[in-house]
């Protein structure tokens, strides 16, 4: 689905109204169906990503189509009406209304109201299929020639013993990969932790890294085990080491 190929249900009594938000939105080349009340859209049930409903109608309300719609998962819903109150408003929009309009209708309002609930559906269906997407350890997604390699790397590291160096830009996701050797290695069941080495001072490192008694300096005013000691048979990271002194 796209903004072109969209396509919207409008159920509105008033035949003035209906024509004008019908032609208003084939203006904008959405596929529009266009009722008199909730029953006829019932009858027909097309398929569309949009309804635009008055609450106000002949027979059921369009709060009664909001329920309907929220029980069936779809589509989105914008109700409009010339009675509102703010009560009426937060109710419907807490029941899964997209949006709550007001009469008089200020068109160019509800065109960036459909718009907009269209865009956020395109975005839930991205995010779908994003996660519909194989995995690799650790949650790790990609399925190109460079995730295949990085992950085959990755298990054979995770029966090893020894330390690992990953490099890699930032933001390229190192810890990620420090989190799935972890989580596929004998240690799995013991701490992971992270820490930035560049966050800590050159005056601190060994009392991070190594702990300290109370009194070993000033300020320290109790024992503290060090990194190495908390994630004892564990696996720390130490993120941007190269910036330790």
């Amino acid at each position: 689905m796209t903004a072109n190929t969209a396509q919207i249900a409008v159920v509105e009594d008033d035949s003035a109204l209906r024509e004008l938000l019908v032609e208003e939105l084939e203006a904008e080349n959405y596929k529009v169906f266009a009722f008199p009340s909730i029953e006829d859209y019932q009858a027909e049930l097309p398929s569309v990503d949009v309804v635009v409903s008055d609450i106000r109608l002949p027979g059921s309300s369009g709060l009664s189509l909001l329920k309907h719609v929220t029980e069936v998962g779809a589509p989105a819903l914008i109700l409009i009406t010339a009675f509102a109150t703010v009560d009426q408003a937060v109710d419907a929009l807490k029941h899964g209304a997209a949006d709550f309009l007001t009469k008089p209708l200020d068109v160019e309002h509800l065109l960036l109201s459909v718009q907009r609930v269209l865009e956020h559906r395109l975005l839930k269906q991205e995010l779908t299929r994003f996660k519909s997407q194989r995995k690799g350890p650790a949650g790790l997604i990609g399925q190109s020639p460079a995730m295949r390699k990085l992950y085959h790397q990755i298990e054979r590291l995770g029966t090893a013993d020894g330390s690992v160096l990953i490099t890699g830009e930032s933001g390229t996701g190192k810890e990620l990969v420090a989190r799935a050797i972890h989580e596929l290695s004998e240690r799995r069941d013991k701490p992971f932790q992270a820490v930035n080495c560049a966050g800590i001072p050159s005056e601190l490192m060994e009392s991070e890294f190594f702990g300290h008694t109370q009194g070993a300096f000033t300020g320290a005013q109790g024992k503290r085990l060090g990194l190495f000691k908390q994630v004892d048979g564990g696996t720390l990271l130490l993120d941007e080491i190269g910036e330790m002194p």
